[in-house]
């Protein structure tokens, strides 16, 4: 027989052979723990799977939601650039529309400037016949007063 490292002789042939029943039974046994480990880890990852497969809806869910809050941003966006787009012709016709008055106004001074240089001469005429009027008038009164004093004071004649 041959002997072992450590110097024993090697053991009969049926103990070889109880020894590799024993070593084959723990194999078997490792093989069915391995195998039901490794359905437990398939199961395990399948529940994984399903929970990521949520996981995934939910984000979609959120990238929809997250779509309809862009498009609405985008509406309200446009709405301000008609806003925007208003107030600027809104501004461009107040603008005109100052400038027509402006003009207006301006064609309204002149006018009013024209009358009241009219009025000045007018008054300057009116002073200037006024008193003319007074110079007639003490005129005209003067010679009342010389026929007043004439026939006042001349005695009355026989005729």
């Amino acid at each position: 027989m041959v002997d072992s490292r450590n110097g024993e002789a090697m053991a009969e042939m049926s103990n070889v052979e109880t020894r590799l029943g024993r070593v084959e039974e723990k194999l078997d046994a490792l093989s069915a723990s391995v195998h039901a480990r490794d359905v437990a880890v398939d199961a395990r990852f399948d529940a994984v799977d399903i929970r990521f497969d949520g996981v995934d809806a939910r984000f979609d869910a959120v990238d929809a939601r997250f779509d309809a809050v862009d498009a609405r941003i985008a509406i309200v966006e446009a709405r301000f650039d008609d806003v925007d787009v208003a107030f600027a012709e809104q501004r461009r016709y107040t603008e005109f529309a100052f400038e027509r008055l402006n003009t207006a106004f301006e064609g309204l001074n002149t006018a009013f400037e024209g009358l009241n240089s009219a009025f000045e001469r007018f008054g300057t005429e009116m002073r200037s016949g006024f008193s003319n009027a007074d110079a007639r008038f003490d005129r005209l009164e003067r010679k009342l007063d010389n026929v007043i004093d004439r026939i006042v004071l001349r005695p009355p004649t026989d005729l």
